[in-house]
């Protein structure tokens, strides 16, 4: 198998990357969170240990900071309701604030797309979660989904597209705004800034890509399922149905709260 090198990264798996083990968390978790205290808020989740690998610099020519990658297998077994291999951030905010959310990724150009199903293709997700001080627990809490996440998703079967998903669907019938035309083989930034409230006249979501100042793609409406914190992850996570192999490659993770609720 060939070492992982740019501009096509369509060779299979790449071999120089270390197979995550429960010691090396902490490593796995720095090539992708530059800043120490975001570390102790974030975990990993997948259902095989060979789903998350670290890339060193020198996995890339010219490249000179680390990196993860994340692969589902076509056999990839679910957790729950889907196959996933995901970086989980638990950033705490309080209702009304702000937040911005900072990372890039690499689609490599092998990546498999769901068109025309275009399923469940989740990169990144903001996941709800108990509230205890209402008696809730995550064995009897309602399932309501993720109330933001984006997803790639295919108009042709060739392009592939990022897209903004939401459970508010006042706005477009399925709740999905396509974002942008993403280019393979090639680093993209995105910021997301989601203001959060239950109230759908408070709610909103921005997202820019490469550091335009003007948003790609804008949505207003509830971005809560309930006030306590909704938690990111990014990775891969996709319906049971879709069985092939697809890859995804993850760094500079980052987060800051522009405004501070009430």
């Amino acid at each position: 198998m060939d070492a992982f090198r740019q501009p096509s990264v369509t060779d299979g798996w790449p071999a120089r990357g270390i197979e995550i083990t429960r010691s090396r968390n902490a490593d796995f978790l720095a090539a992708l969170i530059p800043r120490v205290e975001l570390r102790a808020l974030a975990s990993l989740e997948h259902s095989d240990p060979g789903s998350i690998l670290r890339f060193a610099p020198e996995a890339i020519p010219g490249e000179t900071i680390p990196f993860l990658g994340v692969r589902l297998r076509a056999d990839q077994p679910p957790v729950k309701d889907g196959a996933r291999a995901e970086v989980a951030l638990a950033y705490p905010f309080r209702e009304g604030s702000t937040v911005s959310y900072r990372w890039e990724f690499l689609v490599p150009a092998s990546f498999v797309n769901d068109h025309p199903q275009n399923r469940r293709n989740t990169i990144a997700q903001w996941h709800d979660q108990p509230d205890t001080a209402r008696g809730e627990r995550w064995e009897t809490k309602p399932v309501l989904g993720s109330p933001v996440s984006l997803r790639l998703t295919s108009r042709d079967g060739r392009s592939l597209q990022l897209s903004l998903q939401t459970l508010d669907t006042r706005a477009a019938a399925n709740g999905r705004r396509e974002i942008a035309t993403i280019a393979y083989d090639r680093w993209i930034a995105i910021e997301v800034r989601i203001t959060w409230s239950q109230d759908p006249d408070r709610g909103a979501v921005a997202v820019h890509l490469d550091g335009e100042a003007t948003p790609s793609c804008e949505f207003r409406g509830f971005t809560m399922n309930n006030r306590v914190f909704h938690y990111l992850k990014v990775g891969l996570y996709r319906s049971t149905g879709i069985r092939v192999e697809n890859r995804l490659y993850l760094r500079r993770l980052t987060c800051e709260t522009l405004a501070d609720g009430p």
